[in-house]
C-alpha cells in the first residue's frame, strides 16, 4: 500500500477517533450539567419547603396568642389601659415570639401595650392601614416598618378582639423582621437566599437582609401593553 495512502487513513481514523472522544465528552457534560440542574433544583424545593413550614408554624403561634387575648383580658371589673398593659406586659414575659403585644383603636393609636415606650404612640403603620383591616375572624399583617423607639424593621400581626365591654380593639403583636428572617436560616446558605413576599412582590423578611428592598417589589413591572399592542407580557 501506497504510504500517502495509508497515512491518509491513519489521519481519517484519528479524526474520527477525536470526533467520537469530543462527541462523548460532550454528551458527559450534558448529563452532568441536566443531573446538577436537577439536585439544584431538588435542593431549593427543600430549602423553601423547610421555610414555608417554619414561617406557617411560627404565624399561627403567633395568631394563637392574638386569638387568646379576649379570655385574658375578660374579668368580673372594667379593665383600664393600666390594667391591660400590666396583662400583656406579663404575657410578653412568657413569649419569645414578639417584641411587644398591643392592643390599639381603630385611629392608629396605641391604647395599651406589653412595652411601656409603645403608649401613647401611634402604630408605625401607613394610616388608613387599620381602618381598611382586618375583618372579625382574620389576621393580616402590615408592614414592614420601622420601629421609632428601636429604629428595628417589624411586622404587625393585627386582628380585631372584643374586649369585655364589647368594644372592639385591634390586637397586635410586633414582630421584629429578624426574628422571622431567622426562621430561614435552615434553609439559607451554600448560595441560596430565602425572601418572604406578599403576592405583589413587595419583601417581608429575607435572609441575607436585604435593607434596599424592604417593603418594595422586587422590581416595577411594566404597564400592561396598549389591546392593540403586538406585544405580550409575562
Amino acid at each position: 500500500m501506497p504510504l500517502h495512502l495509508l497515512a491518509r487513513m491513519i489521519l481519517l481514523g484519528a479524526s474520527a477517533l477525536v470526533l467520537l472522544i469530543l462527541a462523548g465528552s460532550a454528551l458527559l457534560v450534558q448529563r452532568a450539567h441536566r443531573t446538577a440542574e436537577a439536585e439544584a433544583e431538588a435542593m431549593v424545593q427543600r430549602a423553601a419547603a423547610v421555610a414555608e413550614s417554619a414561617v406557617n408554624r411560627f404565624f399561627l403561634q403567633v395568631d394563637g396568642t392574638l386569638i387568646g387575648l379576649p379570655a385574658l383580658l375578660d374579668g368580673p371589673a372594667a379593665l383600664d389601659a393600666g390594667a391591660a398593659s400590666r396583662l400583656l406586659r406579663n404575657l410578653g414575659f412568657q413569649n419569645l415570639n414578639f417584641r411587644d403585644l398591643l392592643l390599639v383603636r381603630s385611629d392608629g393609636w396605641v391604647w395599651a401595650s406589653a412595652q411601656p415606650a409603645s403608649l401613647g404612640r401611634s402604630l408605625p403603620v401607613p394610616p388608613g392601614t387599620l381602618a381598611a383591616g382586618p375583618r372579625r375572624g382574620a389576621m393580616v399583617i402590615a408592614g414592614p416598618a420601622l420601629n421609632p423607639v428601636t429604629g428595628e424593621w417589624a411586622l404587625f400581626f393585627t386582628r380585631i378582639i372584643r374586649m369585655p365591654g364589647g368594644e372592639p380593639r385591634h390586637a397586635v403583636a410586633e414582630v421584629p423582621v429578624p426574628l422571622v428572617a431567622g426562621l430561614f436560616a435552615p434553609a439559607a446558605g451554600a448560595g441560596i437566599r430565602v425572601a418572604l413576599e406578599r403576592s405583589d412582590g413587595a419583601l417581608l423578611a429575607s435572609l441575607p437582609h436585604d435593607e434596599g428592598r424592604m417593603g418594595r417589589p422586587a422590581e416595577i413591572r411594566p404597564a400592561l401593553p396598549e389591546p392593540s399592542s403586538p406585544e405580550r407580557s409575562f
